[in-house]
């Protein structure tokens, strides 16, 4: 039996999909499974993950409807080429209708199972989760994972090692992440502080920042004071941050696909949310094992870090109920 499993999104999208992979695993554990996804580094955070036979990528950086349909056209051959058609065709929540459609003629996918759409469901991960229970009824949100080999332990391993970290020790990570730019962003200055906080506290033990290599000049920047005890931005593949991740005891960061990963592989998360009016947050609130609703401090991260650390009590209420929705009435 060929199945294709498709997610196109970013790297929390498909770590999202993995409850998906692991269902169809189950249900099917001598068919070929393929994996579509739309980046390279979405496909990296699958490398060697035994639930899946190959992975392709169809990259949609590009907004050119041209590349995008020769794209589509050279994976649809290829997999005409290697796996003649394909018995079943799952899909991620939110795909789009015309790409399933072009998969259904040009790849021949025979039957499609589609996730439902997000108003069912307050989040994309118990969506796909509602899909994976289609073929495996004991699937949870629990089961969303990111494969971890010996080699993604070994990098993890060497390069904290190189930083200086030892075997065992504590470790807390932070994740500046810039993956979103459309989405407010918490100010580097606010993490400095709770860094600050964080070593004013005695902690025993190191803090590294993790992400992309533009994350990590800016805080070469932003950490005048050199608080952070190990930048290994742009110095781990993503199964290796995985790795790095599974060992924190905490990691706090911005939204952002390593946030997902954190989640994934179990690491402590705080959230901190910068807004100025109420969000949907279902997804956040289910990943993440504290939530802030910060609104907007401005340049005042001291304060942030007052409340976090205990120095002070949260005493904001809200004189309506926080919606879990569009459209509903704010308990008002």
């Amino acid at each position: 039996m060929n199945i294709l499993a498709v997610t196109i999104g970013g790297l929390g999208d498909a770590v999202l999909f993995s409850p998906v992979i692991k269902a169809l695993r189950v249900r099917y554990p001598q068919a070929i499974i393929r994996l579509l996804v739309a980046s390279k580094l979405a496909a990296s955070a699958y490398a060697g993950a035994s639930e899946i036979d190959a992975i392709a990528c169809l990259d949609i950086s590009n907004r050119s409807t041209a590349r995008l349909g020769m794209q589509l056209c050279k994976f649809c051959a290829q997999s005409r080429w290697l796996n003649g058609s394909y018995d079943l065709g799952v899909y991620a929540t939110g795909l789009d209708t015309k790409l399933a459609k072009g998969l259904k003629v040009f790849a021949g996918v025979r039957r499609t199972v589609c996730g439902p759409k997000p108003p069912q469901f307050p989040t994309d991960l118990e969506c796909n989760v509602a899909l994976a229970r289609r073929f495996e009824p004991g699937i949870s949100t629990a089961d969303a994972f990111i494969p971890i080999t010996e080699a993604a332990e070994a990098e993890a391993k060497r390069t904290l090692q190189a930083a200086g970290v030892r075997t065992g020790e504590p470790v807390i990570a932070v994740y500046a992440s810039s993956d979103l730019p459309h989405r407010p962003r918490w100010a580097l200055s606010n993490f400095v502080e709770i860094i600050r906080r964080i070593k004013e506290q005695n902690f025993e033990g190191k803090i590294v920042a993790v992400g992309t290599r533009a994350e990590g000049r800016e805080w070469r920047d932003a950490d005048r004071e050199r608080l952070i005890d190990a930048n290994l931005t742009g110095k781990l593949s993503i199964t290796g941050s995985a790795a790095v991740l599974r060992r924190c005891s905490l990691t706090i960061g911005n939204d952002g696909g390593l946030m997902h990963v954190a989640g994934a592989v179990g690491s402590p998360a705080v959230v901190v949310m910068v807004s100025g009016r109420t969000l949907i947050i279902n997804k956040e609130l289910e990943e993440s094992s504290a939530f802030v609703a910060a609104w907007l401090p401005g340049s005042e991260g001291q304060g942030v870090a007052d409340v976090l650390f205990g120095d002070y009590d949260f005493q904001g209420q809200l004189s309506f109920t926080w919606q879990k929705k569009e459209g509903e009435n704010f308990g008002l």
